[in-house]
């Protein structure tokens, strides 16, 4: 029997494996004393198979996933319509490795350990995980979990030690989620971890990064031009919201992309995607510009991951020479005289506001911030029912109302926020605790074109107000008169607002 017979025998038998500690798997890597080099060339002769170019161009037109291995100077594929796991080197071989089942592997997300020299794989929408060692081929089981379906598109972050992957938010089962989950080999299953903060707005999708000098965790939140960066201390998972960029550029991957080393320690320097480096220290996004001269081939880059040794980055590009290619490239962001590649910089859209926005936006500021300024002044002594372990204050800036309850300051950035607290102090300073739906609809949400899609913006808006606040500030009740009748209560009742 050939022993490529014999793994297709014995294939029932590694999936269904219990699970070996990392430990256990890197002493016998160490033990046998193969260079990765020589194990590649092992399963070379283990039937992997060479795949042409028209080959490799026409799977790229298919649904995929890709993570890349930037200290081999390799990238590794899952296509999901086929099951085709390819390897891609920067040499241009592209390798077959297998053809898994798409009905038990239907989409999967993927990242290199670069000590085992292997791939983990686990469930596009969170659940199963598994070890593929690249040299013997072997695929493992390392979860006692299932298949969840419910948080596709989740970023995630992977630390070889133990398996350990987070992941946060995506969506699934018709909803968005706003969860922080990790998974390791010890618990063998996915594990929620409660956080505080500034919450991100559920409804987007993003990815983790982590720095390596702080440990501590960078989301990066991406919707519709702009990118919202939050930072996350692993101490206490308490989020800070760090500002929100206009990028005017679509974010694309070239296909669904997980397990990247974005991180960058030399220059403390997040990869977003395309030319856009978030720098954490200046807290600015920088735009590097394509030069022509020294990268005529390439027409957009799409996604790359960091070797710290040589101070490459392994990129994934579009390129001009062929219809629908990519290339593999290596590219640094300084150039062979040692010289910084220029850029341009993206600030806060909070920086920017002043010189970007009209007069008319500043003078609805001001507005807004006199209805505040005449309400606290006639603001009398508390309700003796006021408890002031409740009270709700506000602080009011250019780009942000800050809302303190308690001992805890809850920060809203967005634009349709701060139209909603614009109304809520206009209510106020009438002394009105309710109002009509049509009042609200009007002067808060964005024009829609029916009353169904007037009713869906303002019960996400509802919903998202009172998450983040953490009580039931906003709700929607009928007419004790007329059931049919509606309108919305602002429950101020044991709450100072000032």
């Amino acid at each position: 029997m050939s022993l490529f017979g014999l793994l297709v025998f014995l294939w029932p038998v590694f999936y269904s494996a219990p699970l070996v500690a990392a430990s256990v798997v890197n002493q016998a890597s160490n033990s046998d004393q193969v260079s990765f080099a020589d194990q590649d060339r092992i399963a070379d002769q283990a039937n992997v198979r060479e795949l042409t170019e028209d080959q490799w161009l026409e799977l790229q037109s298919g649904t995929r996933a890709y993570t890349v291995d930037p200290y081999g100077y390799a990238s590794y594929w899952y296509f999901k319509d086929t099951g085709d796991l390819v390897a891609w080197e920067m040499d241009g071989s592209v390798r077959l490795l297998e053809q898994l089942d798409t009905q038990e592997f239907e989409q999967m997300n993927l990242s290199y350990l670069r000590n085992d020299h292997a791939l983990l794989l686990w469930d596009a929408g969170i659940g199963r995980v598994f070890h593929y060692d690249l040299a013997t081929r072997e695929m493992r089981r390392l979860d006692e979990s299932y298949n969840y379906r419910s948080y596709f598109n989740h970023g995630d972050y992977v630390i070889e030690d133990d398996y350990t992957i987070f992941a946060f938010g995506g969506f699934g089962e018709f909803t968005f989620k706003d969860q922080l989950l990790y998974f390791n080999a010890t618990n063998k299953e996915w594990l929620d971890i409660p956080y505080y903060g500034d919450r991100p707005d559920e409804q987007y999708y993003g990815d983790l990064v982590l720095d390596t000098k702080t440990q501590d965790f960078y989301f990066l939140q991406f919707y519709d031009l702009n990118v919202k960066i939050y930072r996350i201390d692993q101490n206490n998972w308490r989020w800070d919201f760090l500002g929100d960029f206009n990028i005017n550029d679509f974010p694309s991957h070239g296909g669904f992309v997980s397990g990247m080393r974005r991180y960058n320690p030399d220059l403390e320097l997040i990869y977003l995607y395309g030319t856009y480096f978030y720098d954490i220290a200046a807290n600015e996004i920088r735009d590097y510009a394509i030069g022509n001269s020294d990268l005529p081939q390439v027409a957009d880059f799409l996604m790359g991951a960091y070797n710290e040794e040589t101070k490459n980055w392994s990129m994934v590009v579009q390129s001009k020479n062929k219809e629908l290619s990519l290339d593999f490239i290596r590219y640094r962001l300084f150039d062979v005289g040692g010289d910084s590649r220029a850029y341009e910089i993206i600030v806060p859209e909070s920086v920017a506001l002043v010189n970007q926005r009209t007069m008319g936006l500043i003078v609805i500021f001001l507005v807004s911030l006199s209805f505040l300024v005449a309400f606290v002044l006639r603001k009398g002594t508390a309700s003796a029912r006021q408890k002031e372990n409740d009270a709700l204050n506000f602080d009011v800036n250019e780009d942000r109302v800050v809302v303190r309850i308690a001992d805890r300051r809850v920060v809203f950035s967005d634009a349709l926020d701060l139209r909603f607290w614009s109304f809520v102090l206009q209510l106020k300073e009438r002394n009105l605790q309710t109002c009509e739906l049509k009042e609200f609809d009007e002067l808060v949400l964005p024009p829609l074109s029916n009353e169904s899609q007037y009713s869906v913006k303002r019960n996400k808006l509802i919903r998202h107000i009172n998450s983040k606040l953490g009580v039931m500030f906003i709700e929607l009740k009928k007419s004790e008169l007329d059931r049919r009748y509606k309108r919305l209560v602002f429950h101020f009742g044991e709450v100072w607002v000032e």
